[in-house]
């Protein structure tokens, strides 16, 4: 052991007596960062947590009912969680010279004003999401945290993507290192207010968003609004005196260790993919199955993220540092690895035989073989339509129109998602290994474990498939159960169930997926 690690601060020791915010805990990764902090972090005497309200359910019943959940119920032991204060509030901002945000401390229904360590996680994660939208949470609204509410000289985790580096790496076949993302010859003010100017429905916004990311450089407006954000808050760190970290995880997929192999509860990612496989539904999807797809056990990346926090910026003259927290130079699998993995784990649940899927190379090839699948459906559509003075033959059009309108829908999804599923994205994580191998001491290695090259995908899928049925789809069962109570109109009879196939998840739920079922 080196004896600059034999003499590094514990984790524990950085957080020791410290005001620390986490943000994003309704969210699957937030969570198990607050779970962490509280378990293993007994220095952190209160951890506030930012939640805002949404519709009829307060800030503060949100906060509780995930407390009352997993991963605190079952897996909480020695867990105090009269240590967590509620702040009140949302990281929404109008432009870079927004005022500070309006947080409130529940406990005292005093304004906040500064902290020490300030992790945040929150972000607007519909990848579609109308430009504005997406630079006023997550790149406008992080540079307000950062400006006015983060005390001089502390630290700021600011949990980014893997996927903010853009479009050239995946073009270009380089190598992407942990350093901070090209945006010289992006004008981001000047695109916000070309954004704001655009005219029509919310989803027609988004559509005109990935056009707009991707003449400049982005997939789509999250990668994009993230790009934005690191460049805000590293060229406004020096000026508030703060340590900056910037974590880049990639695909989240369930934990391998804590708080119990496969442990997940979110209904996104390479989920809803899994279930639609179960369900024989996916038989078509744009991507290249030899491919490098890069997923990431979740409890590994929270690791990652607390440890940042910690040894952030340890030479004096850095204010900014950069983490990948990924699996392809270390870990790698191939997406038609996976999709082995998976199918052999369902078939052994007894789903039975789980077809096979046919590859698009394109997003273009993905569009024509859809649309070529329910041509038939829109030529019955479009005769029924024709028929004059029928009274009920709305009871049969309505039902294909909802099939067609499905079908034009995950075409978009397709277009959207078809580089996350068909490039090769190679990512180094040098300097996260580092951090997680050299910087800390070795007991800190034993409660902050990096062990990226020790589990195999093949076991890691079967703890996390097992965490589905265990986990995800009882909580999803629940959630639905209880947006039926709270608004009875919400389920619609007669709709086509729909998987997402993306790693996505939006502040109103999860998105509708690129997946079509043969039987169409």
């Amino acid at each position: 052991m080196s004896h600059a690690m034999e003499n590094a601060s514990s984790v524990s020791s950085f957080f020791a007596g410290k005001s620390v915010l986490v943000t994003g805990v309704s969210g699957f990764l937030g969570k198990m960062v607050l779970w962490k902090l509280l378990r293993d972090m007994p220095t952190c005497r209160t951890i506030h947590v930012l939640m805002r309200s949404r519709g009829a359910s307060s800030a503060d019943k949100r906060l509780q009912e995930i407390l009352h959940r997993e991963p605190f119920l079952s897996f909480g032991s020695g867990i105090d969680l009269d240590r967590v204060s509620l702040v009140v509030g949302d990281v929404l901002a109008s432009s870079v010279d927004h005022p500070q945000l309006d947080l409130v401390c529940k406990d005292s229904a005093q304004s906040i004003q500064q902290f020490d360590v300030i992790i945040h996680g929150a972000a607007l994660t519909q990848w579609d999401a109308p430009l504005e939208e997406s630079l006023q949470t997550n790149a406008y609204g992080s540079l307000a945290l950062l400006k006015h509410h983060l005390s001089p000289g502390g630290t700021f985790v600011y949990v980014s993507s893997a996927f903010a580096n853009g479009i050239p790496p995946t073009i270009s076949g380089e190598v992407v290192w942990e350093g901070p993302v090209p945006v010289s010859h992006v004008d981001f003010e000047t695109l916000h207010h070309k954004a704001l100017s655009m005219k029509g429905s919310r989803e027609a916004r988004g559509r005109a968003a990935v056009a707009l990311c991707r003449q400049h450089g982005w997939w789509d407006p999250y990668s994009f609004s993230k790009a934005a954000a690191e460049s805000f808050l590293a060229a406004h760190a020096d000026s508030v005196g703060a340590r900056l970290a910037v974590v880049r995880p990639s695909g989240m997929v369930g934990s391998v260790l804590e708080p119990t192999p496969g442990w997940n509860d979110a209904y996104m990612g390479t989920v809803p993919f899994i279930m639609a496989l179960a369900s024989k539904q996916m038989t078509l999807c744009s991507g290249t199955p030899s491919a490098k797809i890069d997923w990431f056990p979740a409890d590994l990346a929270v690791n990652a993220i607390i440890v940042a926090a910690a040894r952030a910026c340890a030479a004096p003259t850095k204010s900014t540092s950069y983490f990948h927290v990924v699996s392809h130079d270390t870990n790698p699998v191939k997406l038609h690895e996976a999709i082995r993995d998976w199918s052999t784990l369902l078939e052994s649940r007894g789903v039975g035989p789980i077809p096979p899927i046919e590859w698009k190379a394109t997003a273009e090839e993905f569009k024509s073989a859809v649309h070529k699948r329910v041509k038939s459906v829109r030529s019955a559509h479009t005769v029924l339509e024709s028929i004059p003075l029928v009274g009920k033959i709305s009871a049969i059009t309505s039902p294909l129109e909802r099939v067609l309108q499905l079908v034009d829908k995950m075409v978009g999804l397709g277009t959207l998602y078809a580089p996350y599923m068909i490039n090769e994205w190679r990512f180094d994580s040098s300097c996260t290994r580092k951090l997680m191998k050299e910087s800390i001491s070795e007991s800190d290695r034993h409660i902050f474990p990096y062990n990226v090259e020790d589990f195999t995908w093949s076991h890691l899928w079967a703890d996390h498939i097992n965490g589905i049925y265990k986990y995800v789809l009882p909580e999803k069962r629940k959630s639905q159960s209880e947006q039926q109570k709270s608004d009875p109109k919400s389920t619609r009879k007669g709709t086509v169930s729909t998987h997402s196939a993306g790693p996505l998840q939006r502040r109103h739920g999860v998105k509708d997926s690129l997946v079509i079922n043969s039987r169409l």
